[in-house]
């Protein structure tokens, strides 16, 4: 197998891309994906396929389509500390 979309295969570099492109595409904030394997040309532009994303909260620590099993209130107490300070810092660079 060449790992690549003609052969079934995501390759690495395949999976590099689309995480690099997801850092730099305002549609990719704040989705949660998942890489399958499919048989077909590779996307030039992922824009369409991060917007058609469910968004994921920005109160949950699971994705859109995630069922709630750990809140983030029942997460230890240094963890909920972290959290908050990157939220903020996240918050106020957006602003």
């Amino acid at each position: 197998m060449s790992g690549s979309p003609a052969d079934g295969v995501i390759a690495r570099d395949q999976i590099a891309r689309v995480l690099i492109d997801s850092l730099h595409s305002d549609a990719a904030d704040h989705k949660t994906f998942e890489l399958v394997a499919d048989h077909g040309p590779e996307q030039d532009d992922l824009t369409a396929v991060f917007t058609s994303l469910t968004p994921d909260s920005v109160e949950s620590l699971d994705a859109a389509e995630d069922i709630v099993d750990l809140p983030a209130a029942n997460e230890p107490g240094m963890f909920r500390h972290d959290l908050a300070t990157i939220t903020a810092r996240t918050l106020k660079a957006r602003h």
